[in-house]
């Protein structure tokens, strides 16, 4: 127990106690062994998560447990050096094993801009840039790592030991016999760690068994950068030169590269997280940003070599970007598809698909009557919403003003971009937006349909079309769902599935009563614990008089939007009271006035205004 009467955490008490066997030399066996109990103290313990250990100047103060785990599982710890000097492949395997499986039993919920300064992360880097050091990299960490190390320990020599020695001398003695351009003598000759370290970080990274967070995206994104500026690194050796050649457009993960971005590319919704998976195929894609200045004629030819090796990443892989269903109805998703066209419209990309004689011009063209379609069905959105604006009663315009004004700006927003974008890709391709929008296009029916919109009123709230399963989480489409999804007319938003949480035990918001909130809220949690609250929550999702009226009184049952892959937190809740709605300023305000009015006037004159009140804020879009 610390200071402050907190007990320890998993970690600290693992670090503690590895720390006072290193100190007093009380450890079993050797070395390795030693080393061993390290990688499955840490890495394969459940209840220890690297991923939210942080230094102590970010989000939390972990920075002594942070320092702790450098020192042990390091590139300079006794650890490390004992198992990348191990003779064979099985202890090796085991650690590079272990720390990628980390990874993927991670429960860490922060947001990547975060995770990227954890422990795990400064691992990651470390253990990368010791496989793969950088010869004209002053002060790097693998620089630092290796420095106390002896000339003896040949096993990470000649930067890293890239191939055996025995292949060294073969080549030597016979190049004509040996020569380490072919495949075969090229893969016979690598390390064992190397390729084993490699393979194994990749085909981890690359694992289709599970849906891949984030940050398993980030540290792919950084492994392949970091292959691409080990490579492509100048080197006066020509031996290591002919091997970093051969890495370059030969390398040993690229059959599970290739499977998991085509996997990805087809299989990932369109939302903002697919920003991680783009990032990483231009990552692979666009070697030449990660080359040393001042390369010369030879640096380009090794450049055309390695492009025209992985053709299928440009060709295919680009065919089936532009294969994806997009959808445009907000102001971020259009910009993000932006975005996308002018990385792949850029000046080096253009030139390798006109070397490689792609026709880039008939996707755009098609995409942009995608976006051509788009922008008709906002616009007519728009004339909808500016018809209801105007139309709308001065009460009723009081009561709901806000929501209908975010509406109607949201889609003024993005009906701009929309039209910005469809005249940018029409005098790209010469032609019109008229005839963008008589081209073939695969959107949803909804957007084609005549009536954008389906009117529907609050006091006949459409039954759901999926429910969740409060110990899984998982959500499960109903009979209606199946309909929708099957004919095309709705979709699952997965934007906001990390951050949609009930409004009931939302943060405190900007435009309520914080006192009033807090006393509604408690005021609703009592209310919900009664036996008639009880009963309408059990037949919310009725087709009777008890559902209907339950539907008008109470909040939907949470999350309405659940996708396990994205998240490991979920807010989940019933059918409710919430009363907390009335705490926002545009109810307490009138209620306000209607309290100072009724002790100015006759109660029969008050009475009628509170009662429109009332039905104000039944019917009223909350």
């Amino acid at each position: 127990m610390d200071f402050y009467g907190s007990s320890p955490s998993a970690l600290s008490l693992t670090c503690n106690e590895l720390r006072d066997k290193i100190v007093n030399g009380a450890w079993p066996g050797d070395s390795i062994d030693f080393a061993l109990i390290i990688v499955e103290r840490l890495f394969n313990n459940p209840q220890i998560d690297l991923l939210s250990v942080l230094p102590s100047s970010s989000y939390d103060l972990s920075g002594i447990e942070y320092d702790q785990i450098i020192d042990l599982i390091g590139t300079s710890s006794s650890a490390f050096k004992a198992l990348i000097e191990s003779d064979g492949d099985q202890n090796f395997d085991f650690f590079i094993g272990s720390f990628c499986a980390h990874l993927e039993r991670s429960t860490c919920d922060l947001p990547v801009h975060l995770v990227e300064n954890s422990v795990y992360m400064y691992l990651l880097a470390d253990y990368v840039c010791f496989m793969m050091p950088i010869e004209t990299t002053a002060g790097s960490r693998a620089d630092v790592s290796t420095k106390n190390l002896k000339s003896s320990n040949i096993s990470i020599s000649s930067p890293l030991r890239l191939f055996e020695e025995d292949a060294l001398q073969r080549y030597s003695l016979s190049p004509a016999r040996n020569s380490l351009k072919t495949l075969h003598s090229f893969s016979q000759s690598l390390s064992p760690h190397f390729v084993s370290f490699i393979c194994t970080v990749i085909k981890s990274l690359c694992s289709l068994s599970s849906w891949p967070s984030e940050y398993r995206l980030s540290a792919l994104r950084y492994v392949l950068k970091q292959y691409h500026v080990f490579v492509l690194a100048l080197t006066d050796d020509g031996i290591l030169l002919q091997v970093k050649s051969q890495l370059l457009h030969n390398p040993p993960f690229v059959d599970q590269l290739y499977d998991f971005l085509d996997s990805m590319l087809a299989k990932w919704p369109d939302n903002v997280k697919f920003i991680a998976v783009f990032e990483v195929w231009m990552t692979w894609i666009r070697p030449w940003r990660y080359s040393q200045e001042g390369d010369d004629d030879c640096s380009s030819q090794r450049i055309q070599l390695f492009i025209e090796s992985n053709r299928r990443f440009y060709v295919q892989l680009t065919d089936a970007f532009f294969r994806r269903v997009v959808y445009l109805d907000n102001p971020s998703s259009v910009l993000t598809l932006r975005n996308y066209l002018l990385v792949i419209l850029s000046e080096q990309l253009q030139k390798t698909y006109k070397w490689l004689r792609y026709d880039l011009e008939t996707p755009i063209v098609k995409l942009g009557a995608v976006v051509a379609k788009w922008a008709d069905y906002i616009r007519r959105l728009v004339a909808e919403e500016r018809e209801c604006v105007e139309n709308e009663s001065w009460l009723g315009h009081f009561v709901s003003s806000s929501g209908n004004e975010n509406r109607y700006q949201k889609l003024s927003v993005t009906l701009n971009e929309l039209d910005e974008l469809t005249n940018s890709i029409a005098d790209a391709a010469s032609t019109t937006v008229s005839a963008l929008l008589n081209e073939k296009a695969c959107v949803p029916p909804y957007i084609t349909s005549e009536s954008p919109r389906l009117s529907s009123s609050p006091w006949n709230k459409p039954l759901p079309d999926h429910y969740v399963n409060p110990s899984t989480k998982l959500m499960h489409l109903t009979n209606l769902g199946r309909q929708q999804v099957r004919r095309g007319t709705h979709r699952f938003d997965l934007s906001r599935c990390c951050e949609y949480i009930p409004p009931l035990l939302a943060p405190q918001r900007s435009d309520e009563v914080w006192w009033l909130a807090k006393l509604l809220y408690r005021l609703s949690c009592f209310l919900n614990r009664t036996a008639v609250i009880k009963y309408l929550s059990m037949n919310y999702n009725e087709c009777s008089l008890i559902g209907m009226l339950s539907r008008a009184v109470l909040d939907p049952e949470y999350p309405r939007v659940v996708v396990p892959s994205f998240t490991k937190t979920t807010f989940a809740m019933k059918p409710a009271m919430n009363l907390r709605r009335f705490a926002q300023y545009k109810y307490f305000l009138p209620v306000c006035i209607f309290v100072l009015l009724a002790f100015l006037m006759p109660f029969y004159v008050t009475l009628p205004m509170l009662f429109v009140f009332v039905v104000l804020s039944s019917v009223s879009q909350f």
